[in-house]
């Protein structure tokens, strides 16, 4: 096994890349030289290698199963359709107008379901293109079932070399896939748990920065596991069904892991507030946290079975001795504001050994094991099911767009030439995507792939010109070569496909002529293509990545705000559905999160054009804030969860603990979701001067003293400053002093008692860090609307007035 990730990533796509070229081979010598009988159900290989290039890559066993199904849907359906209309309709018609008009119409009807998964319909579209142009070319010639069924028959060998690449010589595995991956993040958190603890040994000086920024770069590559890890989970749920008799913990790898990530996180965030923790604290102490932090090797890991040994581990007992003696003398007395930083980290330390107590099992949403409870899950399911099959306002415009693409493709593509006339509407079949997306990469991705690829095909071909027999191996290392491409942030994976498919298609197929003549032409109908995908997107309103990506940022302050309204932050209202309720919250926002990553990621790749460079520093910047806030919110949630159920073990009465510090709480909570609220309206314009003309344009005056103006007293604003919030978690540690002491006279378990005044020091923490996030996130929104408006005075207050003000207009 690779020792680190660099390595295990390019083995992964190296093998991904060699089982490609398997499946390419399979299909290019069934189709060149299998039985005369198949060869003449083989009429269009180029659509089998087409069909391979959309499975196969960074595919595992489950996702090729899935695949295989998503094609043979297809397929069926393109039958029935293509058999029908061309009984309606006799081929002898089928002039280019004709064609472009039957891809229109039935492009539509395969586009509109809403369940359908997007493969299937990327496959339906091309067969659809190929079925119609083909009739378009033949006229009386065309076979009315023979025709079809060969395309049909091209499709499904693709599909079929799919699986069996994924299968042979040994399957790919995704839960091989997620358990070797689970090793080297094993490997990973083990490493920085020992830098984090070195870093909190340390006394002051350059040693801890640097530790802790060597444990900053394995966090970097944590991610990417995880993030390769949740790749794979969709392929596994295929190997691996949900049978009674499996057991649900081969299905919780990536709950164990955020188990492990988070904590791990809560101490570098810890080590970072201070140079060195234990330079804070009493000498006397000193001893016993260490004893403490050596205890704590990643016993975890060795629990969730991702590891086979770790060092040896003391006794129950003796463990519980040293936390329990190290935590009375540490609680015994109110925490000072510089011992927080100290108490948070033992708490992330505590919490990734599952020592304090339920903190293993958060409250979730569970399924009643009763008849009628599964009775309603069922109901449940098959009305989900209904409402995905019906068209919504989405699944419509995604129907109307593709299938004038497709039309207006296949019609100019068969004008220019008939012969040729396939590819304008094959490039363009393949590269749907649903949702919003970026207009101009995708388009410039796909030319610049098939320009490398046809180029490349071209050399090849002229360098085995006197060997036929030999022309397809080139294609073999190609193959590999675009799998690595296909993880480039300059091409991705719109490149990748095409310049696969055009070295596939001049090296792959026989008798088309000059290769130099086909790629020319290819290349003038697959611009054809994309100049039309390019005008049906402007006319669906085109979106720019940077754009996307701003959206995004904004419907993430959107996603904060709603969770930050949901945080359980000592309120009366403490019951399992209120956790239910900020875990869920929990989970849109960090879903929300991803996405934004995503989208930034296309952003920094996008060509600018003629506009504005997108100020890309400042939304990274934005969106790290973004992660850090949403850690410490979950951190937060988790802190209120241990402590209300410490509570209910100990028997102290929770109102004793809500009251002291609920009204500090509560101002600290108003004041995030204010601020927060604030950055969500000012994300959400486009730019300044359409806000202003907007204004302009809605007669709007914004004057301090207008009636408008004067009715907006419940607009948003910039509340958290460093003075209030100084006051106010000053105020809260204030009150913590009472509490502890109430708390440590109350009569049980010494270990319960010590472990709450450990939660709601970290607590306050966290509070100080939430509101040290949000004024971060607040300064990161004033730099992108500064570099993005440089000729205006930027205040988030009065922008966030005048939006508004406009909404208002508009109501």
């Amino acid at each position: 096994m690779a020792t680190n990730w660099d390595e295990e990533i390019r083995w992964i796509r190296l093998k991904s890349g060699l089982r490609t070229s398997f499946a390419c081979s399979i299909v290019g010598f069934t189709s060149l030289y299998g039985p005369a009988l198949v060869r003449g159900l083989l009429s269009y290989s180029a659509f089998s290698y087409a069909t391979v290039i959309l499975i196969v890559p960074d595919a595992n066993l489950g996702d090729g199963l899935r695949g295989f199904l998503d094609v043979t849907y297809s397929t069926i359906l393109v039958l029935f359709i293509s058999i029908l209309s061309l009984r309606l309709v006799d081929p002898s018609r089928f002039s280019p107008p004709v064609a472009a008009t039957m891809v229109t119409l039935t492009s539509f009807v395969v586009a509109l379901p809403k369940s359908t998964r997007l493969l299937s319909k990327r496959i339906a579209f091309g067969q659809l293109v190929i079925v119609y142009v083909g009739a378009a070319i033949e006229r009386e010639r065309t076979e009315v079932l023979l025709h079809p069924v060969r395309v049909a028959s091209s499709t499904m060998l693709g599909a079929a070399a799919s699986l069996m690449s994924l299968s042979l010589p040994l399957p790919r595995l995704a839960c091989m896939e997620i358990r070797r991956t689970c090793l080297l993040y094993a490997d990973n958190a083990s490493k920085r748990f020992n830098l984090y603890q070195e870093a909190f040994s340390a006394r002051g000086g350059a040693t801890p920065q640097d530790l802790l920024s060597q444990a900053s770069s394995l966090s970097a590559i944590a991610k990417k596991l995880v993030s390769f890890i949740q790749q794979q989970k969709d392929g596994m749920l295929w190997e691996r069904p949900d049978i009674r008799f499996l057991k649900p913990g081969h299905m919780e790898f990536e709950k164990r892991i955020t188990e492990v990530e988070l904590p791990l996180r809560g101490m570098e965030m810890a080590l970072a507030s201070s140079p060195s923790l234990l330079a804070r604290i009493g000498h006397d102490e000193l001893k016993d946290i260490l004893n403490l932090v050596k205890l704590y090797k990643v016993q975890r890991l060795r629990q969730l079975k991702l590891v086979e040994s770790f060092d040896a581990t003391p006794s129950p007992l003796e463990k519980e001795k040293y936390v329990q003696k190290h935590l009375h003398n540490f609680t015994a007395a109110p925490p000072s504001d510089e011992q927080l930083p100290t108490l948070f980290f033992i708490f992330c330390v505590q919490l990734l050994q599952h020592d304090l107590p339920l903190s293993s099992k958060p409250i979730q949403n569970e399924t009643p094991n009763s008849g009628g409870g599964k009775f309603r899950g069922y109901l449940r399911n098959i009305w989900q099911n209904t409402q995905n099959i019906r068209p919504s306002s989405e699944s419509l415009a995604f129907a109307a767009k593709c299938s004038l693409t497709l039309g207006l493709a296949v019609l100019l593509g068969v004008l220019y030439n008939v012969e040729q006339g396939y590819w304008s509407g094959l490039i363009v079949a393949i590269s749907f995507v649903t949702g919003r997306h970026s207009t101009f990469m995708t388009a410039n991705a796909r030319a610049q792939g098939t320009a490398i690829g046809s180029l490349y095909g071209v050399i090849c071909y002229f360098i085995f010109k006197n060997v036929a027999d030999l022309q397809f191996l080139p294609i073999l290392p190609w193959i590999v070569v675009t799998s690595f491409l296909r993880h480039s942030r300059l091409y991705g994976e719109s490149a990748s496909i095409s310049a696969s498919i055009a070295a596939l298609l001049i090296l792959g197929r026989k008798h088309y002529g000059q290769p130099n003549n086909f790629a020319i032409m290819r290349a003038a109908e697959a611009a054809i293509g994309l100049i039309c995908f390019a005008m049906v997107e402007f006319l669906f309103k085109p979106v720019r990545a940077s754009t996307l990506a701003k959206i995004e940022m904004s419907l993430s302050c959107r996603k904060l705000k709603d969770c930050v309204e949901s945080a359980v932050f000592c309120s009366s209202n403490m019951q399992a559905a209120a956790f239910r309720d900020f875990w869920e919250k929990q989970r849109r926002l960090k879903s929300q999160i991803a996405t934004y990553r995503g989208r930034l990621s296309e952003a920094e790749v996008e060509p600018n054009f003629w506009f504005i460079p997108c100020p890309l520093p400042s939304y990274r910047k934005m969106l790290e804030l973004l992660e850090n806030t949403a850690d410490v919110l979950q951190l937060v949630g988790m802190e209120m969860e241990i402590l209300w159920k410490l509570s209910q073990n100990l028997g102290f009465e929770w109102g004793a603990i809500q009251d002291p510090i609920r009204e500090d709480l509560e101002v600290v909570k108003k004041d995030l979701i204010s601020t927060i609220e604030c950055l969500e309206e000012v994300t959400s314009i486009k730019s300044l001067p359409e806000l202003e003309k907007e204004l302009q344009k809605r007669n709007v005056k914004c004057e301090t003293g207008t009636e408008k103006a004067t009715t907006l007293t419940t607009s948003p604003s910039l509340s958290v400053d460093n003075a209030e919030a100084g006051k106010t978690t000053s105020s809260f540690l204030g009150r913590l002093h009472p509490l502890v002491r109430s708390i440590q006279e109350h009569e049980g378990d010494e270990m319960h008692k010590s472990q709450m005044v450990l939660c709601i020091g970290s607590i306050n923490f966290c509070l100080n860090k939430q509101v040290e996030g949000i004024r971060l996130l607040e300064d990161a929104v004033r730099e992108i609307i500064q570099k993005e408006n440089p000729s205006f005075h930027v205040s988030l207050s009065e922008i966030s007035r005048k939006v508004c003000i406009l909404k208002m207009a508009n109501h």
